[in-house]
């Protein structure tokens, strides 16, 4: 019995915890005018990054090369509390634009297949699966 007690202890304690974060977050369907905007721009920078990357040196895929941010034209500044971190090897790039006020911590993220994908943090402790050892 005291097991099952301590067991639903913990599942409220989860669930409460849960509600009261997604509450807190930023952006959501309560997100208020001045965070949409702020959003706004950082999804605006990512797409702007993407455009800037189909630049290309010639025909043909061979001729693809992908630049560093600095190169780049028409891209405008990261919005005010967003952190942008940019990475290339010339052939692949990706970028993040994580909102560093966000207490979901809301990112916008992208590389050279050119798709924006938007998320929250996982919370809660990592799921570690075992290895097939066979």
């Amino acid at each position: 019995m005291r097991n099952l007690a301590g067991t639903t202890l913990a599942i409220v304690l989860t669930v409460g915890v849960g509600t009261s974060r997604a509450q807190t977050c930023l952006h959501g369907s309560s997100e208020a005018p001045a965070q949409k905007a702020r959003r706004d721009a950082a999804i605006q920078l990512a797409t702007r990054i993407n455009m800037a990357q189909t630049t290309t040196l010639g025909p043909g895929p061979q001729n693809r090369r992908y630049r560093p941010l600095e190169e780049l034209a028409n891209i405008p500044l990261t919005p005010e509390g967003f952190e942008l971190q940019f990475h290339t090897n010339g052939s692949t790039y990706s970028f993040s634009i994580k909102d560093r006020l966000d207490p979901c911590r809301y990112v916008v993220f992208s590389d050279q297949d050119k798709y924006l994908y938007e998320a929250i943090a996982r919370t809660g402790p990592p799921v570690i699966v075992p290895l097939d050892t066979r």
